[in-house]
């Protein structure tokens, strides 16, 4: 499912859950691991010489940068029994910005770009990395904000939008190579327009398409994993009903966009809310035409 996973690590050491949760996906699915760490512009000058001079200085702070990561991640991962060989040559130090670098890199719809959430950070702040990240990459985004623990069910919300098949098969696929169960959550919301009051038999009827809908999806999934499948349709927020469905052991698969419109030119409120508050790890699996774009 995942030919490649790039690790994006950071001085603050968020990145270092990610790595954890990486290298045991890797152990899962057979796939390369690379940490990935960009490093600020460098000054530029018109001057040979002293371009020349922070050449040299620029090689060597890369090279220092790689070798405390180095040192780092060893460590994180011989404390979670994972050691691994020749950890040095999975680490790469560039210069650039890290958003672009990590998307430069995955640039295949089977590649995974894994990060560490900033769970200390304020209500509206997910980070800028990981922002942009959501909002470009051609490939599944995995957040890891808490420790790794192991995955035992997958838990996917459908929006019914034309991307939900796209995102289900990414969690009946994880699902399977996990042996993991699945559960399948919808959240209906009330619609509002303008008047901010609507016919209650005009919202029934809403309400029981959507059903129809969702049980559709449900029906097809049975077929393929009829043994450990669950099925939940709620009322509320998307983010918060997934977050009262999800539990100890789950990941949490969501797209990068739905019907909200709130934030939707970046990756959707609801997926941005499911990554911004969920006590789980989260999937990320971006919009069909952007994850073939460079395919």
């Amino acid at each position: 499912m995942f030919s490649r996973i790039f690790v994006g690590i950071d001085r603050e050491g968020a990145g270092d859950r990610a790595a954890v949760a990486a290298v045991r996906l890797q152990q899962r699915f057979g796939s390369e691991v690379h940490f990935v760490h960009a490093i600020s512009m460098f000054w530029r000058s018109w001057s040979q010489a002293a371009m020349a001079a922070w050449e040299a200085t620029k090689v060597q702070s890369l090279a220092a940068r790689k070798q405390a990561f180095v040192q780092r991640l060893a460590a994180t991962l011989r404390c979670h029994d994972l050691p691994m060989d020749d950890i040095e040559g999975l680490v790469e130090v560039k210069e650039g910005q890290p958003a672009e670098l990590l998307v430069q890199k995955a640039d295949r719809p089977t590649d995974l770009i894994a990060l560490g959430g900033h769970r200390e950070l304020g209500f509206l702040h997910f980070g800028a990395t990981a922002r942009s990240v959501l909002a470009k990459a051609h490939c599944p985004v995995w957040i890891q904000s808490h420790d790794f623990e192991m995955l035992r069910r997958v838990t996917v919300g459908v929006d019914l939008s034309p991307q939900t098949d796209t995102v289900v098969r990414a969690a009946l696929e994880l699902a399977t190579r996990l042996g993991a169960s699945l559960k399948v959550v919808h959240a209906f919301e009330l619609p509002t327009l303008a008047s901010g009051i609507e016919p209650y038999f005009a919202v029934d009827q809403l309400r029981k398409d959507s059903m129809a809908a969702f049980e559709r999806i449900v029906a097809d999934l049975r077929t393929t994993y009829p043994s450990r499948l669950e099925a939940e349709f709620s009322d509320g927020e998307p983010w918060q009903v997934l977050q009262k469905q999800s539990r100890e052991g789950d990941v949490v698969v969501v797209g990068t966009h739905g019907h909200s419109a709130l934030l939707r030119t970046v990756i959707g409120s609801t997926a941005y809310r499911v990554c911004k508050h969920s006590l789980h790890p989260v999937m990320v699996v971006p919009m069909p035409e952007r994850a073939f774009r460079s395919a």
